[in-house]
């Protein structure tokens, strides 16, 4: 058997007897190789060597917070699970957040693919989060989507954080806590492609946001009616801006200046979770939540009365909506 890392010029050779399997050691983590076997036929001598095969070994875990991974020295520490089509995630070089590199994934219809991240061991955090941009935007009304999925250990099931399903024009930052930490955690990121523009992902970040100095907002309350809710908060600190979403996957909007902001067609005598952050200018804070649950029954009509009509001396006619 002969081996080498893909980089090197020489080979390296073992002797392997009897049973056809080798193991080599000692090798670098998340580094490519080559191998090639030639077979000993004794007195006749050796065979022509085997084809080539490649292969790249697996990154160690990342032990050292905050990780961020910005794809510019490519996917090598990323594996993918194709669940639909042929298509996965590609590095590609056009419209990166930052840097020269992002991950793509393509428009293919039907096509649906995990870019599954190296091993995490977020027990060490005290409150891991996970950050990233992304861009999902539409074309002429067919739109990509993408969810966010975590596991525990290699060998556990996917449980969904996020879905994006709307349109999204430009780079949006989003961030999220990261349930049930372990020392073998694993982020995927799932592309289902619908014939959009593809789905751009770029700058994720793993981190405590203990270390972060924008400061969330405190005391979120709601005042809510039948089919709506005004929710308040507190700032953390001095910022005058806020984003504000409702559910793990509602379109974020923004609120300025007033530390409030209204939820409307809502449906009655239903729970929802509102989260809301901090803009501090180059930074967000970590979400912070609320649930509150709309009341029951059917809201007041409001009725409008439009000009009379038929007016005389004695009678006039009113019309009235509801």
């Amino acid at each position: 058997l002969y081996w080498k890392e893909a980089s090197a010029t020489d080979y390296d050779t073992i002797q392997v007897t009897g049973d056809p399997t080798a193991i080599l050691s000692n090798l670098n983590p998340n580094t490519a190789y080559n191998a090639y076997v030639v077979l000993d036929c004794g007195a006749d001598g050796f065979s022509d060597p085997s084809q080539v095969i490649s292969f790249n070994t697996l990154c160690t875990t990342v032990t050292t917070f905050p990780w961020t991974e910005g794809f510019e020295a490519g996917i090598n520490c990323w594996s993918q699970e194709i669940i639909t089509g042929t298509s996965n995630w590609v590095v590609n070089t056009s419209n990166p957040h930052s840097g020269t590199n992002k991950a793509y994934f393509t428009w293919t219809i039907g096509a649906k693919a995990k870019l599954i991240s190296p091993l995490l061991d977020i027990s060490i955090l005290t409150t891991p989060y996970i950050s990233f941009w992304h861009m999902q935007e539409d074309w002429s009304g067919d739109q990509d989507e993408l969810k966010v999925f975590y596991r525990v250990s290699p060998d556990s099931s996917w449980v969904q954080l996020l879905h994006y399903t709307s349109s999204i024009t430009a780079y949006q930052f989003d961030s999220i806590a990261l349930p049930d930490p372990t020392s073998t955690y694993q982020i995927a990121f799932e592309g289902f492609g619908n014939n959009g523009n593809g789905i751009n992902l770029d700058d994720i970040t793993v981190y405590d946001p203990s270390g972060i100095t924008c400061t969330p907002p405190t005391n979120l309350t709601s005042v809510p009616s039948y089919v709506s809710a005004t929710i308040s908060w507190t700032p953390g600190d001095a910022e005058n801006s806020w984003e504000v979403r409702l559910g793990t996957d509602g379109d974020i909007q923004t609120a300025t200046t007033n530390t409030n902001y209204p939820l409307t067609d809502l449906a009655a005598n239903t729970e929802y979770t509102v989260y809301v952050r901090a803009n501090c200018g180059t930074t967000y804070s970590a979400w912070v939540s609320h649930t509150f649950t709309t009341l029951a029954g059917t809201a007041a009509p409001v009725v409008t009365t439009g000009q009379p009509t038929g007016i005389s001396q004695f009678e006039a006619s009113m019309v009235h909506t509801y």
